[in-house]
């Protein structure tokens, strides 16, 4: 792929269903997070909620938190109040979601680090995701075995958890945008034995072929910004993701947004064309 097209924002957005079948507590954890975006952007207090609904404060923090949910009439009403309106269709389904029992689906719930069930989330509406990791390959790219090399896991838990990462990559119609941004470094990093490179490098060649995945690399002769990794999700609006040894940390504020889009700018004047990436991918060692 030459060139990512530019993500889709607005209304229009809003209207697309997820590429993914949502786990119950991926959808409480998205809802949550959109409806807490929005009270936090419009100044609006707990107490102010309660009243409002009806109901109290502490069953207002309760459902802004997650442990409880809002009724279905009171997602209304609060979406109308905070001006949201052009939300309600997509929370609501969330949340009829969030209310279903799916001991499948959730048992990717407490894979891998923690909130790492909103990632999942948030790409599986997002247009397009900018990754930058110059020390490992991300999930979506990862085969079986690298993962299970990486980890010293390989179990049904954490193989629906990387495939959740990688199935809007391969949806039919309208598939994500992915950009990887990496170090030749990450090429040669040998996880596990010679045939979990192999397997890896097929696999990454297969998808970085794909029009709508993106691989560039930072040669190695080029230093290598002292960055940590990070996901730049762009949907509805911009979310930084920032993996941390046991978490996952998320910012959509408009200065952290800006702040990373234009750390991706600076990468972007590093990186080899995506032709000359792709040619390093195919020059390792096996």
């Amino acid at each position: 792929m030459t060139a990512l097209e530019a993500p889709e924002h607005g209304a229009h957005s809003l209207r697309k269903r997820p590429r993914i079948s949502l786990a119950p507590s991926v959808a409480r954890r998205l809802l949550c997070f959109e409806l807490e975006h929005f009270v936090t952007e419009s100044g609006v207090t707990h107490q102010t909620i309660a009243e409002w609904l009806g109901v109290t404060r502490p069953a207002v923090s309760a459902a802004l938190a997650g442990s409880s949910l809002f009724s279905r009439p009171a997602l209304e009403v609060l979406l109308s109040r905070l001006h949201r309106t052009e939300w309600f269709p997509r929370l609501n389904a969330l949340l009829t979601t969030a209310r279903r029992k799916s001991p499948e689906l959730d048992a990717t719930s407490g894979t891998g680090p923690r909130d790492a069930e909103l990632v999942v989330g948030l790409e599986a509406f997002a247009e397009q995701v900018t990754v930058f990791d110059p020390w490992l390959i991300p999930p979506h790219l990862q085969t079986q075995m690298y993962a299970a090399a990486l980890t010293k896991l390989d179990n049904d838990r954490q193989n629906r958890s990387r495939e959740q990462r990688q199935a809007p990559l391969l949806h039919d119609h309208n598939p994500l945008m992915l950009r990887w941004l990496t170090s030749e470094h990450v090429l040669s990093r040998r996880i596990g034995s010679d045939a979990v490179m192999d397997d890896q490098r097929s696999f990454l060649l297969e998808l970085a072929t794909r029009d709508n995945v993106e691989v560039r690399v930072i040669p190695a002769k080029v230093e290598l910004p002292p960055i940590s990794p990070f996901q730049l999700v762009h949907g509805t609006r911009p979310v930084v993701v920032e993996p941390s040894r046991l978490a996952l940390h998320y910012a959509c504020d408009l200065g952290t947004v800006r702040h990373f889009e234009r750390v991706v700018d600076g990468l972007i004047q590093r990186v080899l064309g995506a032709e000359e990436s792709v040619g390093l991918i195919r020059q390792v060692p096996g």
